[in-house]
């Protein structure tokens, strides 16, 4: 009889604890999934030299305006962690779209940039594996310019990668004065069914803020040795093949998680075998 209380002891025991186990994980787990949602959920901030393509901004009052040669599923669209405007084109002869900026201003109350202080322009692209992109134009219209003309055209001068997005950098200096209010977005050299994701239009008036911003990784100018410096380096690489060189140190593991979870089974165990030694005094 008295086996049979004891054996029921542990069992109830064992019970317990591996409930309280369960429980603390989803605790744990619920708390990153709350983190998770409100990283997600997030607001815009809305400057008026910065436009993000989002769904918030095609709501009414929408600033994207009308579009040409593009695929019905264009629009601001979500793939993956991405959410920009999906560039999907359908006619290759002249597709382009427009950004009302006089709405954007109006719809986020935010003071209207004028030509004098935009010298440069920044687009801001995701492209996916299957995506393909040649290069822009933008059709720029401020104070009398109200509509796209060749007199108001750039084409990127610059294209580069950086940070798992690619940015094409324009030149407006001197190009445009007055309260801007339009700019048409022509994509070139794409093909029917090539796609591509504006992420966000910046606007800049400096040459090195534009290009700080995109996050280019600037190039080390490196000096030809000197003949001392050769002679030096060559000596060590003979000393040290003579001694033999050291092993790096081994990078020091990450630390596992879980350790809750580790000591709780510790602690099952350690009960486990009390109950044992329990039984095998009282025989």
């Amino acid at each position: 009889m008295r086996k049979v209380l004891s054996l029921m002891l542990c069992v109830l025991m064992l019970a317990s604890c591996l409930a309280l186990c369960a429980y603390a994980n989803e605790e744990t787990t619920a708390a990153a999934g709350e983190e998770t949602t409100a990283e997600q959920a997030a607001p815009v901030e809305r400057t008026n030299d910065r436009l993000v393509f989002d769904v918030d901004l095609i709501a009414k009052p929408n600033p994207i305006g009308g579009s040409n040669g593009l695929a019905k599923s264009s629009g601001v669209s979500k793939k993956g962690e991405w959410e920009g405007y999906k560039i999907n084109i359908k006619y290759p002869e002249d597709p382009n779209f427009t950004i009302n900026y006089s709405t954007y201003f109006k719809k986020y109350d935010l003071t209207p940039l004028t030509g004098e202080e935009v010298s440069y322009i920044v687009l801001k692209f995701a492209v996916p594996e299957d995506g393909y992109y040649d290069d822009f134009e933008i059709y720029h219209c401020a104070g009398s310019v109200t509509a796209p003309t060749e007199d108001a055209k750039a084409t990127s001068e610059y294209c580069d990668e950086a940070n798992g997005f690619t940015y094409f950098i324009f030149n407006l200096e001197g190009a445009w004065e007055g309260k801007i209010t339009q700019l048409r977005i022509d994509p070139i050299g794409m093909d029917e069914g090539d796609v591509i994701y504006l992420m966000e239009i910046a606007m800049f008036k400096t040459e090195e803020d534009a290009y700080n911003w995109c996050g280019f990784e600037e190039e080390e100018e490196t000096e030809a040795p000197t003949t001392e410096e050769v002679a030096t380096t060559e000596a060590e690489t003979e000393e040290e093949t003579e001694e033999g060189t050291k092993k790096p140190a081994a990078a020091k593991p990450e630390e596992k998680k879980g350790c809750g979870s580790i000591v709780s089974i510790g602690a099952v165990v350690a009960i486990i075998a009390l109950g044992v030694v329990c039984i095998k005094k009282k025989d």
